[in-house]
């Protein structure tokens, strides 16, 4: 979080591949620019429920200034509106390097335009909404609206297209229906229909993103889950979990949309792991514990965070290859990135708290070794900052202020039990899965079971002590000798 603050503030530059650290006198790895293929997504992840939204101002001024460019772009190479950014861009949007696989994939301003989508869940800031995410978010879509054609079935599908750094961009490797190309193009349409319901706009391309949804072609799946494409199972180890993004980032795929959804998410994920880590780098293990957390899998959460720390050097930053030959990943290469470290917070904070689907879940997936966990002032979708308390594996009491005064939905922390809720001049008790109440501005709340309300001490908890042992873990200071 430190390296994001250093590197991404308003009135500057968004974070590049390597950020301010650079080697004196040597052109950095891939040019040192912007990768939209995921990492500048993983390197924003965290500002959210950090409740650092200022950082990702950069992105936003940034790439907002682009648009007329890449509006430009996509109609001279495509030959119909939209926007196509490409891939490794340069601060003024314009093309600096890459394989053609990533550069052509329509994916990379869509991706992009989430990270403004997720801006406006977290701040609920209309303005936002209607001047910078909907333009993003309109090309996007206009783009992939022109790629879709319809086949024999009846249905729209993507007739050809890649899937990010599946078979290092071989042309091998281009098929119909992307299953990230489809997950994408569901939640523009979704969210484009919701925000404009929202701000009450009658856009004359709201019946053709209807359309669009209700013939889009199913994810492509297989004995495997999800597969990459129409044509290819997951078959090999592979670094770049695209065609997971329904699950995360998107989260159009969910565990509790129903049994059959949860089983797909557990059959992909059972995949990920058989086909062995072999060809994944640094980054590739936060995101699988993103994905294990949006599965409900705390451990396998833990798991992958812990094994990340190999790709971290003494000197805190993390390489893309595993030094060791008896390591996790056969990438020996050692240039250094930062959206792994980035990735990697937001890993630890998705343990903590959840809200996608604008439904606040304290402590959803901790590891069964974690007992005792306290956080404050996280943010939530919905302009909610949310703290709370882990005490010997159970949830003691959680506080809630509300900054829009939108109604507040939160999953039950005490199954079968009833709920206290306090604040904006009412207590109230409820009981349920999902306790749901309307909220103030600016007030707060603190919620806890009925018969258990918190002490004083409880609700002020001191942090626990660290000797020398217990602190630098990466950094320079201390080596361990053997």
């Amino acid at each position: 979080m430190y390296k994001l603050g250093c590197c991404s503030r308003p009135g500057g530059l968004p974070i590049t591949l390597q950020g301010l650290w650079t080697a004196d006198g040597v052109m950095p790895p891939w040019s040192g620019d912007y990768h939209l293929d995921m990492n500048v997504q993983e390197s924003y992840w965290p500002v959210y429920t950090s409740n650092h939204l200022g950082a990702g101002e950069p992105l936003y001024e940034t790439f907002s200034a682009c648009l007329p460019r890449w509006r430009e772009e996509c109609r001279s190479f495509f030959g119909f509106g939209g926007i196509w950014s490409g891939c490794a861009i340069a601060p003024d949007g314009s093309h600096v390097h890459g394989y053609h696989g990533v550069e052509f994939w329509p994916g990379n301003a869509a991706w992009l335009a989430h990270h403004y989508w997720l801006h406006w869940l977290y701040s609920r800031d209309e303005q936002f909404l209607d001047d910078r995410a909907l333009p993003m978010l309109r090309g996007a879509m206009q783009t992939y609206m022109g790629l879709l054609e319809e086949g024999d079935d009846g249905r729209l599908h993507i007739p050809l297209g890649y899937s990010p750094e599946w078979g290092e961009g071989s042309v091998s490797r281009y098929a119909p229906d992307p299953t990230c190309d489809l997950a994408l193009i569901r939640w523009l349409g979704a969210s484009l229909i919701e925000a404009t319901d929202l701000l009450g706009l009658n856009d004359a391309d709201r019946p053709r993103w209807q359309e669009t949804l209700d013939l889009l072609a199913d994810y492509p799946v297989g004995g495997g889950g999800l597969q990459v494409t129409a044509r290819d199972p997951l078959f090999e180890s592979h670094r770049h979990h695209s065609h997971l993004m329904a699950i995360h980032p998107l989260g159009v795929l969910n565990i509790e949309q129903g049994d059959e959804e949860r089983a797909l998410i557990g059959t992909s994920l059972t995949r990920l792991i058989q086909m062995g880590t072999g060809r994944w780098t640094g980054w590739s293990w936060p995101w699988a514990s993103l994905i294990a957390s949006r599965a409900g899998l705390g451990n396998m959460a833990a798991e992958m965070l812990r094994q990340y720390r190999a790709f971290v050097t003494p000197n805190t930053f993390h390489i893309n290859g595993d030094p060791r030959v008896f390591g996790l990943s056969h990438a020996r290469y050692s240039p250094m990135t930062l959206e792994a470290g980035f990735c990697a917070a937001t890993a630890i904070m998705e343990m903590l708290l959840q809200s996608w689907g604008g439904v606040i879940r304290v402590f959803p997936t901790i590891p069964d070794s974690w007992g005792d966990a306290y956080f404050e002032d996280l943010r939530a979708e919905g302009a909610f900052l949310v703290s709370a308390l882990l005490g010997d594996g159970e949830v003691r009491w959680l506080r809630i202020a509300s900054e829009a005064g939108e109604p507040c939905r939160l999953h039950n922390p005490w199954p079968g039990a009833e709920v206290v809720v306090e604040g904006g001049g009412k207590r109230i008790g409820m009981v349920g899965d999902r306790l749901v109440w309307a909220t103030k501005p600016d007030a707060e709340y603190l919620v806890f079971p009925a018969g258990r309300e918190p002490s004083a001490a409880e609700l002020a908890p001191e942090l626990p002590e660290r000797g020398p042992e217990r602190r630098n873990w990466f950094g320079v200071r201390r080596v361990p000798r053997f």
